[in-house]
């Protein structure tokens, strides 16, 4: 699946039962989610597990100029906010709504 934050699109990938609590693969600096697939394979058993790739790897389609530190927060919300988590801890920034 496919996720537009801004100038970007943002590759995400699921596994586990969809109504089951769910892990968000966050990764480092610049990851691909293939990073997540070994502990994803054992956790996906019990948990929604959802990775994605940053800006500037795997599948995500992005400027390279637009590669920082808050746009990768702005993905990580994105991403949150199109997934429809309702618990998210640490989460930075609210979900905008969508008009």
């Amino acid at each position: 699946m496919f996720v537009t934050a801004g100038d970007a699109t943002i590759f995400t990938i699921a596994f586990g039962p969809p109504a089951a609590p769910t892990i968000l693969g966050i990764g480092g600096w610049i990851g691909s989610w293939e990073l997540w697939a070994q502990p994803f394979s054992q956790l996906s058993a019990s948990w929604h597990t959802i990775a994605y790739d940053h800006r500037g790897s795997g599948a995500t389609i992005a400027p390279i100029a637009s590669i920082s530190f808050d746009t990768l927060v702005d993905g990580m919300v994105t991403l949150t906010c199109s997934s429809r988590l309702s618990q998210l801890t640490g989460s930075p920034k609210p979900c905008r709504t969508q008009r």
